[in-house]
């Protein structure tokens, strides 16, 4: 990141040190003020024997380099310091946002004055679900996982050729293993929205703890002919990912 805004002001200057230099003393100024003003903040928090000398020293300090900041500012605004004025609050609040961001994860993730009873171990409602596009190995395989894990399995099939789901059909009955199959009709092509239609409508009506999507896949043996396959499963997995309730598994059936 340094060096691609170092290489940006490179371009922006021409490379000229003389007009970089407005630049880099506003920059060092700044520097040591803040960290001149830091310290006055850690002592003050600290509290140990003689900070108050060591903080008015600190603030001495941070004025003399403040007011050589504010006097570089002006008068080498227009020659490029005036970068130092919009870059500097633009990642102030940027890192802020960060800050809260990561303030507000962990008084979600924490568990500080939370009652252990309340998080109970009582079965969940688990459904799994299996897309698939046809039969062949790895789904045999990823049903395998799916029943080892729930008793309420069901594969999803969305009908794009009603003649080739009639032959799906046919050939379910032969290896679905008991499974049932659920034909999704989709009017315009699409596989993601009549599998997210199908998985609110199981949500609402079934009032399911969890719902766990099984998306088979098959790893070539290089990994270069491995792009030309399992994009629509990847699709699936990247739609899903965000979706409340639903844990997304990959089950891979590695080819020789």
């Amino acid at each position: 990141m340094l060096s691609l805004l170092s290489a940006l002001l490179i371009v922006l200057f021409n490379a000229s040190t003389h007009a970089l230099i407005p630049l880099y003393a506003v920059g060092v100024f700044l520097s040591f003020t803040l960290s001149q003003y830091g310290m006055v903040r850690h002592w003050y928090k600290e509290h140990k024997p003689g900070w108050i000398r060591h903080a008015v020293v600190n603030a001495i300090g941070g004025t003399c380099t403040g007011i050589v900041t504010l006097v570089f500012t002006v008068t080498k605004f227009v020659h490029g310091a005036w970068i130092i004025t919009i870059i500097i609050p633009v990642f102030i609040k940027m890192f802020q946002t960060i800050h809260k961001h990561y303030l507000n994860v962990g008084s979600q993730l924490s568990l500080i004055g939370a009652d252990p009873s309340a998080y109970t171990t009582a079965p969940l409602r688990h459904t799994v679900l299996i897309p698939i596009s046809g039969i062949h190995k790895g789904i045999v395989q990823a049903m395998t996982y799916a029943q080892s894990i729930s008793g309420d399995v069901r594969a999803l099939y969305v009908e794009l050729d009603p003649p080739t789901t009639e032959r799906m059909q046919e050939e379910w009955q032969r290896w679905g293993r008991g499974v049932p199959l659920v034909v999704l009709k989709s009017p315009y092509r699409s596989v993601v929205g009549p599998l997210f239609k199908y998985i609110d409508e199981l949500q609402r009506s079934e009032h399911e703890d969890i719902i766990t999507v099984i998306v088979p896949e098959f790893v070539t043996s290089k990994w270069w002919t491995g792009l030309l396959h399992n994009q629509t499963a990847i699709f699936i997995r990247t739609a899903l990912i965000f979706k409340k309730g639903v844990v997304v598994t990959s089950v891979r059936y590695h080819l020789e």
